[in-house]
C-alpha cells in the first residue's frame, strides 16, 4: 500500500492527462516514505523519474524516453 500522499498525487488530473508532476526533493523527504516510495510507485505505472537540481520531475507516461539536449 502506498503512502496517501503518494496516491494523491497519482490520482490527480495532470497524470490522467499523461503530464509531469514536479516536487522539491526535500518535500518528498518530509513526507512519509521519502523518495524511494515515490520511485518505486512511478516505476510501478511505468513511468520516468528525472532529478534536475533539487527537484524530482515524475513523467507520467510510460512511452520512449529521449532526451533530446
Amino acid at each position: 500500500m502506498e503512502p496517501a500522499w503518494i496516491e494523491r498525487i497519482f490520482r490527480s488530473r495532470i497524470v490522467q492527462e499523461g503530464g509531469p508532476v514536479r516536487r522539491h526533493i526535500a518535500d518528498i523527504e518530509k513526507y512519509g516514505g521519502g523518495l524511494q516510495n515515490l520511485l518505486d510507485a512511478a516505476e510501478r505505472r511505468g513511468f520516468h523519474v528525472v532529478q534536475i537540481g533539487d527537484q524530482i520531475v515524475v513523467l507520467c507516461n510510460p512511452g520512449e524516453l529521449r532526451v533530446l539536449r
